[in-house]
């Protein structure tokens, strides 16, 4: 008799746990693509080859900047989608070259000037669209060849504003373009190497290997947090989690477009769970990154999808 209430309590318990768990909202578990060696922070390292020299360190490097981004908004339309005229290209890189040689530089130079907003793509810095400007020269000059001196020094310039945009900034989108711009740069700066030398320089290809080593590394959490769908768990690990506090940003700005693509009532929980307590933080970047995640509408998200 009292075996078979054992086995009755048993039984309602066991049904009582079932039960809950049906109703219990799924929350998704992170995947081995965000393990805890996919979240370690990779970086140049304070040994990164130093390929460009300053020679005024007491000067402000953003004077020299300005100065190239309001001749290319006062120019650029002279040459149009084209590659700009000798003239146009070395009064700018005139002025690149002087920032790069310039010591000072604030954290945040780009940062200050960028809004975070979910589902926006590209940088509109016009940095960029100067930097473009004497890449598509170089490029240009590159066939029939030879690049010259100046032309060198113009794609370290590049470089060297890649290394401080990496460096100097927190947002993915100017620490992206950071990257892209050591590629362009040290790219041409090879070439330049292999017509005068025969080979790139030892330093050179150690610091295209180490800014390769990052690009490789955040191109798969790109694939995490770009896709239309992305998976809730892994996302929510990476914003918790992530040792780069550049990806954390990032996850949890896409967290606002994943509320609206994840039908489920846990994963949509455990985002605005999280999405709450991110906007307290201190870190005023990521504070604004929860606070526009959490505030974007169905509206704004079939606008931007």
């Amino acid at each position: 008799m009292k075996l078979s209430y054992v086995l009755s309590g048993t039984f309602i318990l066991a049904l009582v746990i079932v039960v809950i768990l049906q109703i219990t909202p799924k929350v998704d578990q992170p995947t081995r693509a965000t393990a805890a060696e996919r979240l370690r922070l990779v970086g140049l390292g304070d040994d990164f080859p130093r390929l460009y020299q300053v020679t005024e360190p007491n000067a402000d490097a953003m004077t020299h900047y300005r100065a190239a981004v309001d001749y290319y908004e006062k120019h650029h339309k002279e040459w149009g989608g084209n590659p700009p005229s000798d003239t146009h290209y070395r009064a700018m890189a005139e002025h690149m070259i002087a920032g790069m040689k310039a010591g000072r530089i604030k954290d945040g130079f780009l940062d200050q000037s960028s809004t975070i907003a979910v589902g926006m793509g590209g940088n509109t810095n016009r940095l960029s669209a100067v930097c473009v400007a004497l890449i598509d020269r170089i490029k240009m000059l590159q066939d029939p060849g030879p690049l010259t001196e100046f032309d060198a020094e113009t794609a370290l310039a590049v470089f060297a504003l890649g290394e401080r945009a990496f460096r100097h900034n927190t947002l993915l989108s100017n620490r992206q373009l950071g990257l892209e711009l050591m590629s362009d740069g040290s790219g041409y700066l090879s070439w330049y190497q292999l017509e005068k030398d025969g080979q790139s320089s030892e330093e050179l290809n150690l610091a295209a290997d180490r800014f390769s080593k990052v690009i490789d590394a955040w191109s798969h959490k790109m694939k995490i947090t770009m896709v239309p769908k992305p998976h809730v768990g892994d996302v929510l690990n990476i914003a918790k989690n992530d040792q780069d506090i550049t990806w954390r940003l990032q996850a949890t700005q896409k967290l606002g477009i994943a509320k609206f693509t994840d039908g489920g009532t846990g994963n949509r929980k455990a985002i605005a769970k999280y999405l709450a307590e991110a906007r307290k933080s201190d870190n005023s970047l990521m504070a604004e990154s929860a606070r526009v995640a959490d505030e974007l509408t169905k509206e704004q998200f079939h606008q931007i999808r």
